[in-house]
């Protein structure tokens, strides 16, 4: 399912503006990274995608249609969204809160069908879960919440996954899990949207990116299109050094200390 961000401005509390006048595309089965500065307006944006919040100018259209124009669980039965802190203030089994990705589907109060008791087991498989079932979500580290989430939102059996800083507190092992599940996501026609603080990892695993600034996207492009130094100094105030890896033919960033120059 295609997103459309067709000129959307926010702002808080009629502050400074946040996002102004933001525009871009996702194709379906498409992997899209935002890059960009500590409050560029990477969580803002997705926060709008997702109907959470309501942007001051512009619309958002999933497929065709405007996300203004659908219910909250309408847009749940065809958008997830994994966010970067998410807590839990009940003492819910790691399975209960992965089961609650099939609310949209079935209300809150439904038995489990035979469908969704497939969705939920094949949810915890990918995020590699299922020894954590039983044990409380309370009682779990950040990085194995992180895939709890994960696999609820999978169990939604999305048409968009929406994704804010995913791996921040996952290991390197998981990390790499992490994007493999999410590629494999955009390979069978989910759209994937998420906001990435690791350029390498953005230019790994994601077919484009859009770089954000001060609430405007500076460029959008290829990884090696967008990940230059000229971009990358413009948008951070930071010397790095960009080159392509010889056996992933990928391209890598590596920031420069201060003091240090080529």
């Amino acid at each position: 399912m295609r997103i459309t961000i067709d000129r959307i401005s926010f702002s808080y509390n009629g502050a400074v503006p946040v996002l102004r006048e933001v525009s871009l595309a996702v194709d379906s089965g498409e992997l899209f990274a935002l890059i960009g500065p500590n409050g560029s307006g990477k969580s803002t944006l997705l926060r709008i995608v997702s109907g959470v919040l309501r942007p001051g100018a512009g619309e958002i259209r999933l497929g065709e249609v405007p996300i203004a124009a659908l219910s909250t669980r309408r847009i749940a039965q065809r958008l997830a969204m994994v966010e970067q802190d998410r807590s839990m203030g009940f003492d819910f089994s790691v399975r209960e809160v992965v089961a609650m990705g099939r609310i949209p589907h079935t209300g809150r109060f439904a038995r489990e069908s035979e469908r969704d008791r497939r969705a939920i087991e094949r949810a915890m498989k990918l995020a590699d879960i299922h020894g954590l079932a039983s044990r409380s979500i309370l009682a779990i580290s950040g990085g194995e919440r992180q895939r709890v989430f994960l696999a609820m939102a999978l169990a939604q059996e999305p048409e968009t996954l929406l994704l804010d800083e995913p791996t921040t507190h996952l290991d390197l092992r998981h990390q790499v899990q992490f994007m493999s599940i999410v590629r494999e996501q955009a390979k069978e026609g989910t759209t994937v949207l998420l906001a990435v603080h690791d350029l390498t990892l953005a230019a790994q695993a994601t077919d484009r990116i859009g770089l954000l600034n001060e609430g405007r996207i500076l460029v959008t492009g290829r990884p090696a299109e967008v990940l230059t130094r000229p971009h990358l100094r413009r948008a951070f105030d930071v010397e790095v050094v960009v080159g392509e890896d010889a056996e992933t033919r990928t391209t890598y960033v590596v920031p420069l200390l201060l003091g240090h120059s080529q």
